[in-house]
């Protein structure tokens, strides 16, 4: 006995195995793949032939896309039709791969989705075949997702009339709705305008919030709320405003022992405000400069010499102040105080005229950060006035001292800033003078006085003839004035009187001619 299956219209003979049979032809019109089963069952001893409808297979009326919870478990049937069915396989892909059977569960014509997880969306392909002929068909399974974020929020602080961004990243399906929340200290949440909403990927999205010219007003909570109906998510951001100004620039403009003078300029960024003031620390101490102007100078005074400070200065506006700039410096200070050996107090000389003192200065250990200019020497009696003296070099030479007597000598370095201390006292005692040196002395003394004195009466000498002189010219001038008469000719005689010696003639003087009386006229006005 065979089954023999043969597709429809087609030409079927039938030839049976017995020769003395007739032999009989059938032959079947095609017919609708839609309608029964048509089977004719022709039997002999030999065999028996069903003769029926033949058909590729098809699938019936399926779901094309499937929307699944994430987590849960979902089966997926396909049917198909055809002739046979009993032959027909199905195929399962996704996105152009062969569905794994350790990943989901296949049975026949049957898919089983669980736990479904995010990674299970996407698009399936179906594909029945049988000896006749194959179909293909796709179906879609989403995942649906609650709403989520992975955004951190964080405390935000921003400068005056800067910008400030914030983001708030969403994740979700169907897509989650994100609104911006603003609560400020004291009042009442607003809800800001709905912002754009950018696609970061397959139900990812990103919402920004931006602020321009952030100001005071605009400090407290803002609130990312993020909703799609599956699940909700929030992100805080807390912005807090710092309107204080940037740290000033700051220099050091003059070191002494115990002064220094802070030079302080106007920061780069002031918060939009006005500078009121600065202040300056040092040592645990503060003081306060009003900012009368872009730059402003303090004099910090009463400091310890050779010291290190470090000064740590603000600005402030009406908000608070900023950061300090902070400076170090150390002060210089006067020179060191000069100290005397013994062997160079041993070298103070005395010169053979016993009244004067020659010694050398030493050098001192440090100068206080300046050159030193000169050395100031002072010297007096045991009982007396103190003089002074500046030397310029470490030599010194103290002349005009009384004989016999003990002076003390102190010495004081000076330096571009101040006097150092007094050295030591050196106290030298000058001898008594020799007699030849006294009488020397006393002679000098003599005609000094001498000198003085006459130059003193040749002085009052030619005063007094100058004022006879001039007693002289006035009294002429006044006689001429009263012997003058107006308009009349002033007749003058000059007489010349010539000495002749006993026995010579008149005539036969040489200087006769030039040597007689003369009349002058002369017209006054």
């Amino acid at each position: 006995t065979s089954v023999q299956v043969h597709s429809v219209g087609q030409l079927l003979t039938i030839n049976p195995m017995d020769d003395t049979l007739d032999r009989t032809q059938y032959k079947y019109a095609a017919l609708d793949q839609q309608s029964l089963v048509f089977t004719l069952v022709y039997e002999t001893k030999w065999a028996t032939v069903r003769l029926g409808r033949n058909a590729s297979v098809q699938f019936q009326t399926m779901q094309r896309h499937f929307a699944i919870n994430i987590g849960s478990v979902q089966t997926i049937t396909v049917t198909v039709t055809g002739m046979p069915v009993s032959t027909a396989r199905i195929l399962f892909k996704k996105n152009s791969t062969h569905v794994e059977t350790a990943k989901y569960q296949l049975q026949g014509d049957v898919i089983q989705f669980g736990p479904v997880k995010e990674s299970d969306e996407g698009i399936y392909f179906v594909r029945a075949f049988n000896c006749f002929g194959c179909v293909f068909e796709n179906f879609t399974v989403s995942v649906l997702t609650p709403a989520s974020t992975d955004t951190r929020g964080s405390n935000i602080t921003s400068e005056c009339n800067a910008t400030v961004t914030m983001t708030c990243n969403a994740s979700g399906n169907p897509q989650p709705n994100v609104t911006w929340i603003f609560t400020s200290a004291g009042q009442q949440p607003l809800e800001l305008p709905a912002q754009r909403i950018i696609l970061l990927g397959a139900h990812r999205y990103r919402s920004v919030l931006r602020l321009d010219n952030v100001w005071r007003s605009d400090e407290g909570i803002y609130q990312c709320n993020i909703d799609n109906g599956l699940g909700q998510a929030q992100v805080d951001y807390t912005l807090s405003m710092n309107c204080a100004p940037d740290y000033p620039d700051v220099n050091i403009l003059f070191v002494s022992n115990d002064t220094v003078t802070v030079f302080t300029s106007e920061p780069l960024y002031t918060g939009g405000l006005p500078i009121r003031n600065y202040s300056i620390t040092y040592n645990s101490r503060t003081v306060f400069v009003d900012a009368v102007s872009r730059t402003v100078e303090r004099r910090i005074e009463n400091l310890d010499p050779w010291t290190r400070y470090t000064f740590s200065v603000k600005a402030f506006n009406i908000f608070g102040s900023g950061p300090a700039a902070v400076i170090s410096t150390t002060t210089s200070g006067a020179p060191d105080r000069i100290v005397f050996s013994h062997s160079e107090q041993v070298a103070v000389k005395i010169s053979e005229g016993c009244r004067e003192v020659a010694f050398v200065i030493p050098n001192i250990q440090r100068n206080g950060g300046g050159l030193v200019l000169e050395y100031e020497v002072s010297y007096s009696p045991t009982e007396g006035r103190t003089m002074a003296m500046a030397v310029v070099g470490h030599n010194v030479l103290i002349g005009n001292l009384r004989e016999n007597q003990a002076y003390i000598i102190d010495v004081r370095a000076k330096n571009v800033y101040e006097y150092g201390p007094l050295s030591q006292p050196l106290v030298v005692v000058t001898p008594k003078c020799s007699s030849s040196d006294s009488q020397s002395v006393e002679i000098w003394i003599v005609a000094v006085i001498a000198i003085v004195e006459a130059i003193a009466i040749a002085t009052i000498v030619v005063v007094y003839l100058r004022k006879t002189r001039k007693k002289r010219k006035s009294s002429d001038r006044r006689e001429v004035k009263e012997r003058r008469v107006p308009d009349m000719p002033v007749v003058y005689e000059s007489v010349v009187e010539t000495r002749i010696e006993p026995g010579e003639s008149l005539t036969a003087n040489p200087l006769y001619e030039s040597q007689t009386t003369m009349k002058t006229t002369q017209h006054t006005d």
